[in-house]
């Protein structure tokens, strides 16, 4: 009977520590929902990005190099959804693709914007077998792609590929995604290098924008002066690995932003960025500091 009691009470404790694990976990996913949330992931040397709308429409932007993405979803997700809207693979580098396959792989994802490498040749090969699988519907963005999030609130796709600077490689096959928020607006640039955002300046489009997410790591080979002048953003956020092997973020850029009284986030030091917009007001959260 003493044996029983006791192995009653461990199994009530378990129960209880689940039953609080579970609710904490529902309780922070759920927290801030009645606002847009944009999470900028520390994934290391790579790009993963989650857009979580009031209406319940979730956007992932890459998913970095490895299954790291996973672990980050699940931070800011119920543990019993598995269902993302949108994905949108900005080109086919590991550092942005390889965790987008790791994603496809245990998420429904509905459609699935991606841009093709202009001599076709990449891996998307690998990449069509689990979206088959996953049966969601593939947009190619050629162009312009629009989604639509209700009123006064748009997520715009631009694909440069088939400019003469987006074929000169890989990095420029980049999707430049832009989210207008009832005001507010944030600017995804991947890895988008400068010979293409001159050719992006020459365009007529609305580049003013608050927060940007900087080019290619911090990379001196993008964000040019003349580039971040145009956008003109209130905040910038560096995707980085820390100590990675590029010498990212380039103090070139830091510079460049400092001098534009730019304040910014990195992910080698703030760890995962979040950013909240309510009332157009912007509240970011770190998981470090610094």
């Amino acid at each position: 009977m003493h044996f029983l009691r006791k192995k009653e009470i461990k199994i009530l404790v378990a129960i209880i520590f689940l039953t609080v694990f579970l609710g904490f976990n529902v309780y922070s996913a759920n927290k801030d929902s009645d606002k847009l949330r944009v999470s900028f992931f520390d994934v290391g040397q790579g790009d993963g990005i989650f857009i979580q709308t009031p209406d319940g429409i979730d956007i992932l932007i890459d998913g970095g190099p490895d299954k790291t993405i996973l672990e980050k979803l699940s931070s800011v997700m119920p543990f019993y959804d598995k269902h993302i809207d949108y994905l949108i693979i900005t080109h086919e580098h590991e550092d942005h693709l390889r965790g987008a396959i790791e994603v496809m792989d245990r998420y429904q994802i509905d459609k699935i914007y991606y841009n093709e490498s202009s001599d076709g040749s990449g891996p998307y090969s690998i990449i069509f077998k689990d979206i088959i699988q996953e049966r969601a519907t593939l947009i190619e963005v050629n162009d312009l792609e629009i989604i639509d999030l209700g009123e006064d609130k748009e997520l715009k796709i631009y694909s440069f590929a088939q400019s003469l600077a987006g074929r000169s490689n890989i990095n420029n096959t980049s999707l430049m995604t832009k989210l207008s928020f009832e005001g507010s607006s944030f600017l995804f640039m991947a890895d988008i290098e400068s010979d293409l955002e001159k050719h992006i300046l020459e365009q007529d489009l609305e580049l003013k924008t608050d927060i940007i997410k900087i080019s290619h790591h911090g990379s001196n080979n993008s964000n040019s002066s003349d580039f971040l002048a145009e956008v003109n953003p209130e905040i910038a956020v560096i995707l980085v690995g820390l100590d990675n092997d590029f010498g990212h973020p380039s103090r070139r850029v830091i510079k460049r932003l400092e001098r534009e009284d730019v304040e910014i986030y990195r992910t080698d030091l703030d760890g995962d960025i979040k950013i909240v917009l309510d009332s157009k007001d912007y509240l970011v959260k770190t998981t470090k500091n610094h």
